[in-house]
């Protein structure tokens, strides 16, 4: 396996409070490839400016025919509220088509 790390941060909206806060995602990827067939894994750490910590799963699949990318976050702040973050995104490469894009960010309170 092929390690790559990668820091992103985006402002996004707490789906607890409606403020805007600014999230950070540490990522490392652990990258497989089998003949054609790209395969990664990707364990996630966030933070946000309004206090939330957490952590989450993601994975990667690219076979030449489809790429697909899911993941699943969960974070919580001192209170107690508790954020959860999931996503599916399916991109048929053969025809450039979007076949499932989905996400959604909930606040699953305490």
């Amino acid at each position: 396996a092929t390690e790559i790390s990668d820091t992103d941060t985006f402002a996004d909206v707490d789906p607890c409070t409606g403020n805007e806060h600014q999230v950070t995602i540490d990522v490392t990827f652990l990258v497989h490839f089998h003949d054609n067939v790209t395969v990664a894994r990707g364990v996630r750490t966030l933070a946000t400016t309004s206090g939330y910590t957490g952590h989450g799963t993601s994975s990667f699949v690219e076979n030449g025919k489809v790429e697909m990318f899911r993941f699943t976050d969960v974070l919580a702040d001192d209170s107690g509220n508790r954020i959860r973050a999931s996503g599916v995104f399916v991109l048929d490469t053969s025809r450039d088509s979007v076949r499932i894009d989905r996400f959604e960010l909930t606040c699953v309170g305490l």
